[in-house]
């Protein structure tokens, strides 16, 4: 891992790797589940996501996110 990369806290459950930097990757779907495990709805935790983590622009060493493509277009209803 690159020593520059952010790392959040509580989230170390849903890191599932890093990418060609030394970056963390994390599975956005398991976020929303460790969010919801503290109590917020699955809306809650996604607008938390997009807010504090998305919206930080920490620039070098940010963080990537995976999201599931086919469990995204699902809940969007676009198949």
């Amino acid at each position: 891992m690159n020593e520059d990369a952010i790392r959040f806290d509580g989230l170390d459950e849903a890191i599932i790797g890093t990418d060609h930097n030394g970056f963390i990757v994390y599975d956005h779907d398991i976020m929303i589940t460790l969010f919801c495990r503290q109590g917020m709805t699955t809306a809650e935790a996604i607008e938390w996501i997009d807010y504090n983590v998305l919206g930080t622009n920490a620039g070098n060493g940010f963080t990537v996110l995976m999201l599931n493509k086919e469990l995204t277009m699902e809940e969007l209803g676009d198949e």
